[in-house]
């Protein structure tokens, strides 16, 4: 599941569809951070942020399981004005693609419609992406938004996408995306093969039009 774990009111994810270098995402009611956890050598650091304020980030403690990754068993991470904004910044650009202002399942299209503030509307079939594939219609029907429209979750599924990565064509980790790519491959096989040996027997036989 992508919720690593919760704490002080907070959720800490890792999206399946999120290929950066080590970190996580912490999300709150109204805010929403991405921190870097530069394991084994030091405490994590703010990368980027969407609603918290420099007290906010600073009264994040770093959880039991982050303590692998602090230094000298530091356990603040020590955030500056300056540090909040150039998060604040980051967090900005990748807004400017566009992020998500509502969101919703398509029963009938079996496919999660995104529209986007740009007034884009995305599409993808749910079953594509990781964490939702093999999930009951009725487990998509609730889907949340993060504070910075950029994170979808849905609760009953305890599943997360990155939008970001899905506009990439991004839909799981590497191991998920390969798999997909396989079976579709595989299936491009099969077809093929079945289109050879209907040829070998002569093709299909034509159609006989009923006499008139």
């Amino acid at each position: 599941m992508p919720t690593i774990f919760r704490f002080d009111g907070l959720r800490v994810i890792i999206y399946p569809n999120d290929h950066r270098p080590a970190h996580v995402h912490v999300r709150g009611a109204a805010g929403e951070a991405v921190f870097i956890l530069h394991c084994p050598d030091g405490p994590p650091t703010l990368r980027e942020s969407f609603g918290f304020g420099g007290s906010e980030l600073n009264r994040i403690e770093v959880p039991a399981r982050w303590r692998i990754c602090a230094l000298n068993g530091e356990r603040s991470m020590a955030v500056t004005e300056r540090d909040v904004r150039q998060a604040e910044k980051k967090m900005e650009e990748l807004r400017a693609s566009g992020f998500a202002v509502s969101a919703r399942y398509d029963r009938r299209a079996g496919r999660v419609v995104v529209s986007l503030n740009t007034g884009v509307q995305i599409a993808f079939p749910a079953q594509l992406a990781e964490g939702l594939a093999g999930a009951a219609a009725t487990d998509f029907s609730e889907i949340e938004i993060s504070p910075a429209g950029l994170g979808l979750h849905w609760p009953k599924l305890d599943a997360d996408v990155y939008l970001p990565a899905l506009l990439q064509g991004v839909f799981g980790s590497e191991r998920w995306m390969a798999a997909q790519f396989a079976g579709a491959r595989s299936r491009s096989r099969g077809k093929t093969a079945a289109v050879r040996d209907d040829g070998r027997k002569g093709g299909r036989p034509r159609k006989i039009s009923a006499a008139s």
